[in-house]
């Protein structure tokens, strides 16, 4: 995903026509942030909005996200 003009890999971990859950390292997202998000398995691309992160193992995080006028490529 992209986040600040940075690209920050995620493990695709859950997704549904509405959102997704990514696993990634480095800081949480806040609620509310908008990201950059571009799958290429699925064949989209768009943005999406952070709704809820939690801290798994060391500095690895899960994030909920919902799709914000996400499209296919």
């Amino acid at each position: 995903f992209k986040s600040n003009s940075k690209r920050r890999p995620a493990r695709l971990k859950d997704y549904s026509e509405t959102g997704i859950r990514v696993q990634y390292k480095g800081r949480p997202l806040k609620a509310d942030t908008v990201i950059g998000v571009e799958i290429d398995e699925l064949n989209i691309t768009g943005s999406a909005k952070a709704v809820w992160s939690k801290k798994e193992l060391g500095k690895v995080y899960s994030s909920g996200l919902m799709f914000k006028r996400s499209r296919k490529k």
